[in-house]
């Protein structure tokens, strides 16, 4: 919320700000993937204190008075092009797996015979679908 009142305001920041958010940003996320299994209190507020290295990461982008190069990198044509389709594909993805695993029981097929159910990730998803 404090970053859109900032953008509203038309605050931006010069120097050495956008770099040192940046940095700030990245290092958080670092940090919290290197200790997330050792340290119960940081599995605890994992996602928090990933929500704030994530704030900052966009601060940087945002608020700096100049484009940084990574801003600039993402305007090339091809980028956004693949980010439009990665996007929708994204959106679709999970109703299509849905209605294929829900059309492939109706002809007796069991969800755990499908491929990538062998998976840790997928467990929870396929199991509350049966």
């Amino acid at each position: 919320m404090l970053a859109v009142i900032l953008v509203g305001s038309r605050v931006r920041l010069s120097g050495w700000w956008p770099l040192g958010l940046l940095l700030s940003g990245l290092g958080i996320m670092a940090a919290l993937i290197v200790l997330r299994e050792s340290n119960d209190m940081i599995e605890i507020a994992f996602h928090e204190l990933s929500s704030v290295a994530f704030v900052l990461i966009l601060a940087s982008t945002v608020l700096a008075t100049c484009a940084p190069p990574w801003k600039r990198g993402l305007l090339c044509p091809t980028l956004q092009y693949l980010g439009r389709i990665s996007y929708s594909i994204y959106l679709w993805h999970e109703l299509v797996v849905i209605v294929l695993l829900t059309s492939l029981r109706a002809i007796g097929f069991r969800p755990i015979d499908f491929p990538c159910s062998r998976s840790p990730c997928c467990c929870a998803r396929l199991g509350s679908l049966r």
